[in-house]
């Protein structure tokens, strides 16, 4: 399927190659729009107010008209196929969702995986995927309200993802990997206090690590913990993806198939750790610590995330919370 790229320009893309690239007038400024709000359809003078403000009706119907019928054949050269990208009704003009992709909806989707995803791994692939999308500023070069605050959310969002992913790498003690992304949170804003503060205390605790050499051994011969780890634990699923989940719970529309809340995954996440509870109790109610068949791993619960760990079952000090209505 070919995409519609709106990450450091307005590009066209097919094959994962960008074949034209639009100006901010005509219809590249229609295309822009239009996929800023892939959910939607538009009449003539929704389109016309939020593009060409200021213009009479009859003026802003004639510039619509052109810039259909010059897009609807950019589109269609670029693209072939059978699937027509623009989506025409009688009184409405939207993008046909069928036929094109758009990278700002791939972004966000990424973002609510993320916000959803019960264990590390999927987390950081889904982050990942989210920072790699962002090629640069939503749509350089065109002007007006109606793109510059979608360019300013779009932004903080990309900053709560690197955040977010630097706390995930952190959590693993993937030192190199969490601050790469530091360093890149930190160029897109020199003077981000925070983001200044969070690079600083990971070098801090790098150059530690790399004086211990990734922790030293011990008198009974267990490796102690790596200096990286004197950090405070990077919450699980993280302050930063429950910002992100806020952000598309609050945005209007996030009731929709592309804002869905992660409430269903809190209400899962209770569940299955009710159910692990109550089987390893069994276990080691059949099974004494130390006996013959006493389980070689246990799980342990803490902050929000399930992993195995070695030994002893280890309860979170706070009951789950339930899911909110």
């Amino acid at each position: 399927m070919s995409t519609i790229e709106l990450f450091g320009g307005l590009r066209i893309c097919v094959g994962g190659r960008a074949v034209a690239e639009l100006p901010p007038q005509g219809p590249g400024l229609l295309l822009a729009y239009l996929a800023l709000n892939p959910h939607s359809a538009f009449t003539s003078a929704e389109l016309i107010d939020s593009l060409w403000p200021g213009v009479d009706s009859q003026t802003g119907r004639k510039v619509l008209l052109q810039s259909v019928r010059l897009l609807r054949m950019e589109l269609k050269q670029r693209f072939g196929g059978d699937l027509e990208p623009i989506s025409l009704s009688p009184d409405r003009i939207g993008l046909n969702r069928d036929a094109v992709r758009v990278d700002v909806t791939k972004f966000e989707q990424a973002l609510r995986a993320a916000s959803s995803a019960l264990f590390t791994e999927g987390r950081i692939r889904c982050l990942s995927t989210a920072v790699a999308l962002y090629r640069g500023g939503l749509l350089p070069g065109f002007e007006g309200e109606l793109f510059e605050s979608e360019r300013r959310r779009l932004a903080d969002l990309f900053r709560i993802a690197l955040k977010a992913l630097a706390d995930e790498y952190r959590q693993t003690g993937d030192a190199d990997r969490a601050l790469e992304v530091a360093r890149r949170r930190l160029a897109i804003d020199p003077s981000d206090e925070e983001a200044r503060g969070d690079l600083t205390r990971l070098l801090a605790a790098a150059s530690v690590s790399e004086s211990d050499s990734g922790g030293t051994a011990t008198g009974d011969g267990q490796a102690s913990v790596p200096a990286f780890a004197f950090l405070e634990p990077a919450p699980a699923p993280g302050a930063a993806l429950n910002r992100i989940a806020r952000e598309h719970e609050s945005r209007p529309g996030s009731g929709s198939e592309h804002g869905r809340a992660v409430r269903p995954i809190a209400l899962a996440a209770a569940l299955l750790v009710a159910s692990t509870v109550a089987v390893v109790a069994a276990t080691q109610h059949r099974h004494p610590a130390g006996g013959p068949g006493a389980p070689a791993a246990s799980v342990a619960l803490h902050s929000g995330t399930i992993s195995a760990r070695p030994c002893m079952l280890a309860l979170p000090t706070t009951a789950v919370a339930a899911p909110r209505r």
